[in-house]
């Protein structure tokens, strides 16, 4: 199954695997919609919780909605088109130190056509 396209330097994510067959795929320029879903996210930390809300809308159905922090995916609560999840973020600090680190937010979108779309934050853990 193609999730994303792929690129010459971008591997696969974890859960990922990649498959092609002519005989189904479809162009973006013959799929009957090309537009990609529209995210958005905010990130907050408050007393060492991690706070993702987020929506996704598209003008067909979202098949597939993947959140990854610093490359780990994350469960997140799905609602017709918000979402969120609340995490530790003391599993994030190197050697549970108090040392400040960045969590890297990775949200994926991808609607029934196969029309996909990211949204990329970088949030500084407080020290």
């Amino acid at each position: 199954m193609l999730n994303r396209p792929i690129a010459a330097r971008t591997p696969a994510l974890e859960d990922e695997t990649f498959s092609y067959n002519p005989q189904t795929a479809l162009p973006p320029s013959k799929r009957k919609e090309t537009g990609t879903p529209e995210l958005k996210l905010n990130a907050s930390i408050t007393d060492d919780v991690l706070t993702l809300e987020g929506s996704v809308t598209d003008q067909s159905d979202i098949a597939q909605l993947k959140v990854y922090v610093n490359g780990i995916r994350v469960v997140i609560t799905e609602g017709k088109a918000n979402w969120s999840a609340t995490l530790p973020t003391t599993k994030y600090k190197q050697g549970g130190s108090s040392q400040a680190d960045t969590l890297h937010i990775l949200v994926l979108a991808k609607d029934i056509y196969g029309n996909t779309s990211a949204q990329v934050k970088s949030v500084t853990l407080p020290q």
